[in-house]
């Protein structure tokens, strides 16, 4: 199972849906350098945090609906994220606002664990596209197993061709009713994870952009 959620107050740079040289008010009439331009942030890497995306606070809720003569109560983890700046797909991404996350497990086995994702696909198109935060479900037998991890979460949207940057990983106990594990910061050096055969960094940092976006930002 997964969940997502475009963020409603983000900032794509440079953005094939309003980076443009030519408007006629004709879609079909706009011209894009903005993947040549972007390409420009390879010299610092790709798919990497440059500030944010914390975890403010993370809960394990019961909500309970009442339908006819039967009360059904869901577990419920709700995540807050901070707002936060990443380069994804050689993308420049900054979500400019608290983002909240419920993410229902009723369902699901407690030996496994969650992954928060931020993706973001470039895309060749003039239309509006945007990245997503992502909350994807993980057990040990499907950690490796593609099949399996389609079996176990009816086929959901963890695919390991988008690209995109693990936020957390937070393990949970349905019996106490508790979140057991998750972090409010990784040293990139020592948390890796791997998701269907591909390796990824836990909330990968570099640190060199963020000093280039400060200087530039100090120069305005």
């Amino acid at each position: 199972m997964t969940t997502a959620q475009v963020c409603p107050k983000q900032k794509i740079y440079i953005d094939p849906f309003d980076g443009k040289l030519f408007d006629f008010d004709n879609v079909s009439s706009k011209v894009y350098l903005a993947e040549t331009i972007n390409n420009l942030l390879r010299a610092y890497g790709n798919n990497f945090v440059i500030e944010g995306f914390k975890v403010l606070s993370i809960s394990y809720e019961l909500d309970e609906v009442s339908i006819g003569s039967k009360n059904l109560i869901s577990d419920l983890i709700c995540i807050d994220l901070s707002p936060g700046r990443a380069v994804i797909d050689s993308t420049y991404i900054e979500v400019t606002e608290q983002t909240r996350i419920v993410y229902d497990v009723t369902n699901l086995d407690d030996s496994g664990f969650l992954i928060i994702s931020l993706e973001y696909n470039y895309l060749h198109t003039p239309y509006e596209n945007r990245s997503i935060l992502k909350v994807n479900f993980f057990n040990s037998a499907a950690t490796n197993n593609i099949i399996e991890y389609n079996s176990v979460n009816n086929n959901s949207s963890f695919f390991i061709e988008i690209p995109r940057v693990i936020l957390n990983k937070i393990q949970f106990n349905k019996q106490t009713k508790t979140i057991t594990k998750y972090t409010k910061y990784y040293n990139t050096d020592t948390n890796k994870i791997t998701l269907l055969n591909k390796q990824y960094e836990i909330y990968p940092k570099s640190p060199l952009l963020k000093d280039f976006i400060r200087i530039l930002q100090d120069a305005k």
